[in-house]
């Protein structure tokens, strides 16, 4: 088992334009989803406001409150390889969203600038991170809706959504190589990161504001701990070699 298994569900969300029927005004809302590593999607919560922050998305959605109470059926916690410790399957996000439990973001600032472990902690959660951005990013560029204004209420506009949703995951689970030909999504080979044509194509992903809460859990914190230290040590990986004499 690798860490690319144990964190399997990942976060990410945008916000589509819709204008008003009254006012013709512009206003967005939030498309929140997560993403297997096989860029399809698995839960979506569409129709927040655009203002709400990405945490506060997840925590009024349906699975984020669920996902709160362990309300979710997931796995039993099991030891990461290499160990007898028990440690949860959790989202990985950016630093939108607060850390939880069961939500793991980055180290916060300036935290891992000198600490080896802790960039290490980074590269991999990057790695698993790049998933669900080449999910949004290629569904964004094959339904270029999702980044103009579109001159319907908010009801219909989140059926259209849900329809590209669903159409991406079937096209995805066919290999319909028209919607995404070899080279579409990044490739990674060892530590060299190849990125999927879609990126040099009409749109790009916004990066998230960071979100600054801290007030997370210390159980929150240790699992986190518990993550890192398990990269540089039991889930350390050769391709790893010449990223670590980088940050020495």
């Amino acid at each position: 088992m690798t860490i690319g298994i144990i964190l399997t569900l990942l976060m990410h969300s945008l916000a589509s334009t819709y204008i008003s029927s009254t006012t013709k005004s512009p206003f967005s809302i939030n498309l929140m989803a997560i993403v297997d590593a096989d860029y399809k999607f698995l839960v979506v919560d569409i129709g927040q406001m655009g203002s709400a922050s990405d945490g506060g998305v997840l925590d009024n959605s349906n699975f984020g409150s669920a996902w709160n109470r362990d309300r979710v059926n997931m796995p039993p916690p099991v030891p990461l390889p290499g160990t007898e410790t028990n440690t949860p399957y959790v989202l990985v996000a950016d630093e939108a969203f607060p850390l939880k439990p069961n939500l793991m973001r980055p180290y916060p600032g300036r935290e891992a600038t000198n600490d080896m472990r802790k960039q290490l902690y980074h590269y991999r959660l990057s790695r698993a991170r790049r998933v669900v951005e080449n999910a949004f990013g290629i569904l964004a560029n094959r339904w270029h809706f999702l980044f103009n204004p579109v001159d319907a209420d908010p009801e219909k506009l989140t059926v259209t959504v849900n329809a590209a949703y669903v159409l991406h995951n079937l096209l995805c689970t066919v290999s319909d190589t028209n919607y995404m030909p070899p080279g579409y999504g990044d490739t990674i080979h060892k530590r060299e990161v190849f990125a999927g044509f879609w990126h040099t194509e009409l749109h790009s992903l916004d990066d998230l504001s960071p979100c600054r809460a801290r007030n997370y859990t210390q159980l929150a914190a240790d699992n986190r701990d518990k993550i890192t230290d398990w990269c540089s040590a039991e889930g350390v990986r050769d391709w790893q070699d010449g990223l670590i004499t980088r940050i020495r």
